[in-house]
C-alpha cells in the first residue's frame, strides 16, 4: 500500500471515531422521547412552590404510561402532606405522605396500580420550610412502563 492511502485511511478513521465520541459520552442527546426506553426514569413535570400550605396541581405533559413515580425537591425542603394522582382515565388515587423531603433529596418510589398508569395530573398538598427568601422547585419523576 502506498503511505497517501495509509494515511488517508487513518484519517478517515480518525474522524469517523471523533464524530462518534459525543454521541456516547452524552447518552440520551440526540434522542427522540420515542425511543425513550422501558424501565427508565424521566422528568415529566416541574414546579415552583409557594411558601405558604397549599394546594398545587402539575398537569404532566408525556405520551407515556407510568409504573411508578417519585418527587425531588430543590432548594429547600418541602414537607408533604398527601399526593392525588389522576389518571387519563378520569380515576385517581389519594396518597397520604406526610413526609419531609429535604432540599436536592427524594421521596421513596411510589408504585401505581397496573391498570391506570397514564397519569394527567398530580396534586399536592404541602407547606415549605426554610428561609424566608427560599423557593422549593418540586419535580415529578415517572418510571416508563
Amino acid at each position: 500500500m502506498q503511505m497517501k492511502t495509509i494515511l488517508a485511511m487513518a484519517l478517515a478513521i480518525g474522524c469517523l471515531i471523533g464524530t462518534m465520541i459525543p454521541a456516547i459520552a452524552q447518552p440520551g442527546k440526540g434522542q427522540s422521547k420515542k425511543s425513550n426506553p422501558v424501565g427508565r426514569w424521566e422528568k415529566v413535570g416541574e414546579q415552583p412552590v409557594k411558601r405558604v400550605k397549599d394546594w398545587d396541581d402539575f398537569n404532566l405533559k408525556s405520551y407515556y404510561s407510568y409504573n411508578a413515580i417519585k418527587l425531588r425537591v430543590l432548594h429547600s425542603r418541602v414537607h408533604f402532606d398527601q399526593m392525588v394522582i389522576v389518571f387519563d382515565n378520569g380515576k385517581s388515587i389519594d396518597i397520604p405522605l406526610n413526609r419531609e423531603i429535604a432540599e436536592n433529596g427524594e421521596s421513596r418510589i411510589i408504585d401505581l396500580p397496573t391498570d391506570r398508569r397514564k397519569i394527567s395530573k398530580v396534586r399536592f398538598k404541602y407547606s415549605t420550610k426554610g428561609l424566608f427568601n427560599d423557593r422549593a422547585v418540586v419535580q415529578v419523576w415517572g418510571r416508563r412502563s
